[in-house]
């Protein structure tokens, strides 16, 4: 290449150092966020892109940089950066889950006695299959409507009409003992027809003892299938620390290489500003 085209190159160069204004030179800051230039997928969902940009305005303000170039190297002291804080909120998220693991598993070993829930033989402690869970929100719908206010009612009438799902339970227990309802319900209370309020009085008692002890049993046995879920999944958790290291790692050597990358785009700038200083003929 000539001199004469080295010359024109240099000042080139130093025509295109950016804005000068204040005005400029504030707008240009922008331009990596507004073009999402390397910002594009950063910000997670719950992050806020104002504290991001009171970051990168702020780095910018520090650091100075003058065209897209430099501004692309503070953009990702700004990520680097960024990243780092995010580490250290799931740092401290990690050690407050370990904590709960941690106490989950001593529930699990007090409350069922045992060292590794994988040893659990006892029938009434294992996981509740489709039909048991259909009994057990079927309890809960039923133990809700004998508690009703207007329960128990005096007849078989207004028993339907406040516990539907209680009053069908019956119809269906009466049908399969080949029985009326009202026959049913004085048999099984050993009450006369006359005697049909206390009929069903008996019969919500009786039922409500009943389907409470049934439901304790299901509710046990989802708690501690629950618990033994709980308890396999976090065994399953890869040891956290190791990973927090490489990342830290990694964030360390990416910040590291974008401030020196910053540091060589404005050494080789001032320096072409040299150049360009050092042809200008002298007075």
């Amino acid at each position: 290449m000539s001199e004469r085209k080295q010359a024109s190159n240099r000042r080139n160069a130093a025509r295109s150092t950016g804005p000068k204004s204040a005005e400029g030179k504030s707008s240009s800051s922008r331009n990596a966020l507004r073009h999402c230039i390397l910002g594009s997928g950063l910000l997670l969902g719950d992050e806020d892109p104002a504290e991001y940009d009171a970051l990168f305005q702020s780095l910018v303000q520090d650091l100075r940089p003058q065209g897209a170039l430099e501004l692309i190297h503070v953009e990702r002291i700004a990520t680097a950066i960024w990243r780092q804080r995010r580490l250290d909120g799931a740092e401290t998220a990690a050690v407050a889950f370990r904590q709960a693991a941690n106490d989950t598993r001593k529930m699990l070993t007090e409350t069922l006695g045992v060292r590794d829930s994988a040893r659990i033989k006892d029938p009434s402690l294992q996981p509740l299959d489709d039909a048991e869970l259909k009994q057990l929100v079927s309890f809960r719908e039923l133990l809700q409507e004998l508690d009703r206010p207007g329960m128990p009612a005096s007849t078989v009438a207004a028993l339907k009409k406040c516990a539907p799902v209680f009053h069908e339970s019956l119809v269906g227990f009466a049908s399969d003992a080949g029985l009326r309802l009202e026959n049913y319900v004085c048999i099984e209370a050993k009450l006369s027809i006359d005697e049909m309020p206390a009929a069903i009085a008996h019969l919500c008692d009786l039922y409500r003892r009943e389907w409470s002890l049934r439901l304790a049993k299901l509710e046990e046995r989802l708690m501690v299938s629950t618990m033994r879920r709980a308890y396999h999944d976090m065994k399953a958790i890869p040891p956290e620390a190791e990973l927090f290291a490489r990342y830290q790692t990694s964030l360390d050597n990416s910040l590291t290489k974008a401030i020196r990358a910053l540091r060589e785009a404005q050494l080789a700038r001032m320096s072409a500003l040299e150049s360009v200083s050092d042809l200008k003929p002298r007075a």
